[in-house]
């Protein structure tokens, strides 16, 4: 069984690793942790470039309003999520359970 647990979650303009149980809190923290983590380089550089095209979701001149994304970004996104979660398990192996929190439902609105 997995000691640390932590949390793949988009926020936007933040990171995008997050501890979730005390151990993985003591020894990584809450927030910010893939600097942190045994990844690779290449791991890293995906997990910030998706940071970047998340935060593409949100219309920062009206953050209320509807997303400029369309049904297929969304769904390309989620695609692309589920793809680093898997490297981002296989790279840290037994040490950290790994869950992915999506980034919500796409609606029409």
């Amino acid at each position: 069984m997995a000691l640390y647990e932590i949390r793949l979650m988009f926020e936007w303009g933040g990171s995008c690793l997050w501890g979730v149980n005390e151990a993985a809190k003591a020894i990584y923290g809450y927030a910010e942790i893939e600097c942190l983590l045994l990844l690779r380089n290449e791991t890293k550089a995906k997990l910030g470039e998706l940071s970047e095209i998340h935060d593409e979701a949100l219309n920062w001149n009206d953050p209320a309003g509807p997303s400029p994304w369309s049904r297929g970004d969304f769904e390309q996104f989620e695609s692309k999520a589920h793809s680093i979660l898997q490297d981002v398990r296989r790279e840290l192996r037994d040490t950290c359970l790994v869950e992915y929190s999506p980034i919500g439902e796409w609606t029409d609105e």
